[in-house]
């Protein structure tokens, strides 16, 4: 995925939760609103504003991810040099 995060937004996420620990939990918690919104598609099939749920879920868990991300200095080299590994098992 190529997708794009602005600096300000980054900015604004940790001007409101800091550089530290904070942005960690609030990680977990998307991450868990993502796995709630996925397994109501278990639940219940065909609902589109499921989707949309999941397509939110997603964003916030990808936007949370990038501010991890740059705290901890991973690069996306970094994740893409895992994935490789992953795929070449």
């Amino acid at each position: 995925m190529d997708l794009y995060i602005s600096e300000e937004h980054l900015e604004t996420l940790y001007e409101e939760f800091g550089r530290g620990n904070d942005n960690y939990i609030l990680l977990i918690e998307e991450m868990s609103e993502l796995a709630k919104a996925l397994t109501k598609r278990i639940r219940y099939p065909g609902k589109g504003e499921i989707t949309d749920s999941i397509i939110e879920e997603m964003a916030h868990v990808y936007i949370c991810l990038e501010a991890v991300a740059r705290l901890e200095g991973i690069t996306e080299d970094d994740i893409q040099f895992e994935i490789y590994k992953k795929e070449n098992r």
